[in-house]
């Protein structure tokens, strides 16, 4: 009889082992398996939603991060979490539990503490949820996320700032090696701006926010780490703390305004309340060389005739540049070194007169619309419209009607109309027009017109 027993014994823990054993290879996918945390198989899936996220999806190698687990299940009973590895389709790669939350009271969330793998690639994990014992009678839930160590990223690191000490707003070459294609600049703890950026030349911009002093310079590439320091000194301004530059004002002409006479454009530049005050102007004609006025005034002259050179025979005012466009670059520096930022102002020179064209007579009925064609001639450089006036006059040559017909395009054919009230007779009517620039034609275009009665 005892030995019956021990038999009966002996088979039942070979069935027993035969069943856990089949329970280990159960895939991630269904309810978790007997592991080195569980001590059975879950008896089902309870209802309620589970999520995990990661609290980065690409930690370093062998850094550690958080895995937010939020549990929403409508079991009842104490909450525990095991997270195993998988391959990415949620299968089990291993059962062995990389961290794990033994069952107590009751909870909405975990945060567990995870350690990334060494080795740079992707890795997948499945966080079970238990709720209720952990054991035969508990139930679980899922939920994955996935991490990416990357490769290891060369080290930045710079070997010289030109120059190492300027003033706030000046420029300094970062020369150094494994610098990237972009990321950011610290003079000390203040972000720079980057004007270029290669793997082994960063050009950055002093921060204007900086107080004269010594400062470490760093660069950090995208998705690296921060390079080594070198030292920097921000100077003081030679005015002291001024750290604000001129603005510089002009008048004397219109930007995009249109010219036939000589231009004097007057320069003004003031410095800010308590600066340093303003030490020169510097301005350019059409991109030429710069020319530098002391003071905070200073005159630009533009002297030319039609062709640039002041014929003795041209009807025109000697204002010292061709025809056409042209521009005059300015800005102020005060006496701390502080540079405005340039200006520019646009003139156009026109010196040439439009003439006026009336193709034809016109003829009407009293009490009747009359149409009088014309047209306004303008050789370039022009400002493409002309101010148009037509006057009417009698054979005595008074003036009997006027219409001022404003702006209108230059080198087309035109008409003008108006309702005729006059006495039946011959008139004149004359087409004058002034271009933008103020040039008016030599001799108007005269037509006459005709004014009989109807039957």
């Amino acid at each position: 009889m005892r030995f019956r027993l021990v038999s009966t014994l002996i088979v039942l823990a070979v069935v027993i082992t035969a069943v856990l054993a089949a329970v280990v290879t159960s895939p991630a996918s269904s309810t978790p398996a007997k592991n080195s945390v569980c001590t059975t198989c879950h008896s089902g899936t309870p209802s309620g939603t589970v999520t995990a996220v990661s609290s980065t999806t690409a930690p370093a190698a062998g850094a550690t991060y958080t895995v937010a687990i939020s549990i929403g299940l409508t079991a009842s009973g104490s909450t525990g979490y095991h997270i195993a590895q998988t391959d990415v389709s949620g299968a089990a790669t291993t059962w062995t539990t990389v961290s794990a939350g033994g069952p107590g009271s009751s909870q909405t969330s975990w945060t567990a503490t995870m350690a990334a793998p060494s080795a740079p690639g992707t890795y997948y994990y499945k966080v079970w949820t238990v709720k209720g014992p952990d054991n035969g009678t508990g139930m679980a839930k899922s939920a994955g996320y996935s991490i990416t160590v990357p490769g290891s990223v060369p080290t930045a690191a710079i070997s010289s700032l030109t120059p190492n000490h300027g003033l706030t707003g000046s420029s300094v070459v970062i020369a150094g090696t494994s610098l990237g294609s972009g990321g950011t600049v610290r003079f000390g703890t203040t972000v720079a701006t980057a004007t270029s950026w290669s793997a082994t030349s960063v050009t950055a911009t002093v921060p204007a926010t900086l107080a004269p002093s010594a400062v470490n310079v760093t660069v950090t590439p995208t998705s690296g780490a921060a390079s080594n320091a070198l030292g920097y000194t921000v100077d003081a301004p030679a005015g002291g703390s001024d750290i604000t530059a001129p603005v510089t004002t002009s008048s004397g002409a219109a930007d995009d305004g249109w010219y036939n006479h000589a231009l004097g454009i007057l320069l003004t530049a003031t410095d800010n309340a308590g600066g340093s005050g303003v030490a020169s102007i510097t301005y350019s004609v059409d991109g030429g060389a710069p020319v530098t006025v002391g003071g905070a005034t200073a005159t630009v002259t533009l002297k030319a005739g039609r062709d640039g050179k002041g014929d003795a025979d041209d009807d025109e005012v000697d204002i010292g540049v061709s025809q056409g466009p042209h521009s005059v670059t300015y800005s102020a520096t005060d006496v701390a070194g502080n540079v405005e930022i340039a200006h520019t102002l646009t003139v156009n020179i026109d010196t040439g007169k439009p003439w006026t064209r009336a193709p034809r007579a016109a003829k009407v009925k009293r009490f009747h619309k009359v149409t009088m064609a014309y047209s306004v001639g303008d050789a370039e450089p022009n400002g493409a419209t002309a101010k148009v006036r037509i006057a009417v006059k009698n054979r005595r040559g008074d003036v009997v009607k006027v219409l001022d017909l404003g702006s209108k395009p230059v080198n087309t054919p035109l008409t003008a109309t108006f309702m005729c009230k006059l006495r039946t007779g011959v008139y004149s009517f004359t087409v004058k027009a002034t271009d933008l620039a103020g040039n008016t034609q030599a001799t108007a275009a005269t037509r006459t017109l005709t004014v009989y009665r109807g039957s």
